[in-house]
């Protein structure tokens, strides 16, 4: 199972073991205000329709494909702010990268690394790896051990991707879709410090860091980006070290 502590069923949401898996229950997202017990799929029908729709268009489709440089089948991409993992699925599943997801929430990280495993049964590519803990800090991790030496296991990220969560986004008039509204309930307003994750993203020793924003949001961390790739309702803010 996830290694993650024993849930408190007092505590709202919370994790239900089954046989098929983790699942969170939620107050007041089910019928009628009651609890919703949701679980996170990235095969089969549990899919949503539009990561279905998305999974399916050809990689020079997708914008972010354009911002990650277009990059070949294989390249190592560290998916920071990973959360219910559709881009980290999409890079993996439709793009054809090696994607290693890091989530900082106990929860979120719990479902996610629960529906790898499963996926990991099927023919369908999936993420390598999920990886509990600050980004920030995941990513120091993966700068010192690029800076050890020799002796070091060898560091070959070469693109990290950002998709943070803010108070901001919440502020949307529609109503997000329901894995967003699962997302809200387990983070609420606990997001990470600007400023620390994207240093640690361009000091990691990958040549590039993609940002996605809100068309209309600012720079992460008021950091100007080497280029942009904007669309109608996000963009992408890509930054070129060295």
């Amino acid at each position: 199972p996830p290694t993650v502590p024993t849930p408190f069923l007092h505590l709202r949401p919370y994790l239900l073991r089954s046989e098929g898996g983790w699942s969170l229950v939620v107050d007041g997202l089910g019928s009628k205000g009651m609890p919703l017990e949701f679980r996170l799929d990235l095969v089969g029908p549990g899919l949503s329709s539009r990561l279905k729709r998305r999974l399916a268009q050809p990689p020079s489709a997708h914008p972010l494909f354009s911002a990650l440089g277009r990059p070949p089948p294989g390249t190592k991409v560290v998916d920071a702010t990973a959360g219910f993992g559709s881009d980290t699925l999409l890079m993996a599943r439709c793009f054809g990268l090696s994607v290693t997801a890091f989530e900082r929430n106990p929860l979120v990280f719990a479902l996610l690394e629960d529906a790898v495993k499963r996926a990991s049964g099927s023919e369908e590519a999936s993420p390598e790896a999920v990886q509990l803990g600050e980004a920030a800090v995941l990513l120091k991790e993966m700068q010192r051990d690029s800076a050890a030496g020799p002796e070091a296991p060898p560091q070959d990220v070469e693109i990290v991707y950002l998709d943070p969560m803010f108070p901001r986004d919440r502020a949307r008039k529609a109503k997000p879709d329901l894995a967003m509204q699962v997302l809200s309930a387990c983070v609420g307003e606990d997001v990470e410090a600007e400023e620390e994750l994207l240093e640690s993203a361009l000091e990691s020793g990958a040549r590039r860091v993609v940002v996605k924003r809100a068309s209309q949001s600012g720079y992460l961390a008021d950091v100007k980006p080497t280029h942009q790739h904007v669309g109608t309702l996000n963009r992408f803010d890509v930054y070129i070290s060295g």
